[in-house]
């Protein structure tokens, strides 16, 4: 039997297999991230180190706020008259808000706490004795004092928060306490003023009008502002090992 015209079959397996061996996919899976530990923990590292180099920056500040309940006075009318707080509506809020940030107020607390020698509120225009421009050094102290106050409205009620932020948990609480106290001050002259016009009847009627009770006076902050270190901390660690998985 002629053979010569047929093809010889050679059994070579192993070159087969070699010919179609697939290279292996890359996995993108857990596997992948376990393969990858120095990467995630390296990451998380500067991260942490990063957050860590911010929080000893970082400078400590401090809010104290305080609480007023601001409504009119108003005369009750009937055979026994008497003076009693009647409602504040919106307006009436406005406005004893406007008055607690008047510059007015304003500047009379920064001479009554002399803001003037502090140099958290005067900055660089805070010179030398003898030296010191006090127009320059008065206003730098009123605008920090002004930016740094926050006065707003709770919620719908006729309750104002007074607040202000410091380097000092003990300043803070006197600015605000100031503040609070020049501005009944302003209110009770204001009083005195308009019923002043009307001697005769000032008696009766002094005692009518806006008006405002401290619910809350200001005391010194325990805790600094912004979220605590442990919370920062945590958050660039989880970023960092975020960053690496991505």
């Amino acid at each position: 039997m002629d053979t010569r015209s047929r093809p010889q079959l050679i059994d070579d397996r192993e070159g087969l297999d070699g010919g179609i061996a697939v290279r292996p996919h890359p996995s993108f899976g857990l596997g992948s991230l376990r393969s990858r530990k120095r990467l995630l923990a390296g990451s998380a590292l500067a991260c942490l180190v990063l957050a860590a180099l911010y929080l000893g920056l970082r400078p400590a500040t401090y809010t104290a706020s305080s609480q007023l309940l601001v409504y009119i006075r108003q005369i009750l009318t009937g055979p026994d008259q008497a003076i009693l707080p009647g409602r504040a509506d919106l307006p009436m809020v406005q406005n004893q808000i406007e008055l607690l940030r008047s510059g007015n107020v304003l500047a009379k607390v920064v001479e009554a706490l002399d803001l003037t020698e502090d140099p958290e509120f005067a900055g660089e225009a805070r010179l030398p004795a003898g030296s010191a421009d006090g127009g320059s050094a008065f206003r730098a102290a009123l605008g920090t004092l002004g930016s740094r106050l926050g006065v707003r409205q709770v919620g719908t009620s006729h309750v104002i928060a007074v607040s202000f932020r410091a380097s000092d948990p003990a300043k803070a609480a006197r600015v605000v306490n100031t503040v609070v106290r020049v501005y009944l001050q302003e209110l009770a002259r204001a009083s005195d003023a308009a019923s002043s016009r009307a001697p005769t009847l000032r008696e009766i009627y002094q005692s009518l009008g806006p008006s405002a009770q401290v619910i809350a006076a200001a005391e010194p902050p325990v805790r600094k502002d912004g979220p605590p270190a442990a919370l920062i901390l945590a958050a660039a660690a989880l970023f960092g090992l975020a960053v690496a998985a991505g």
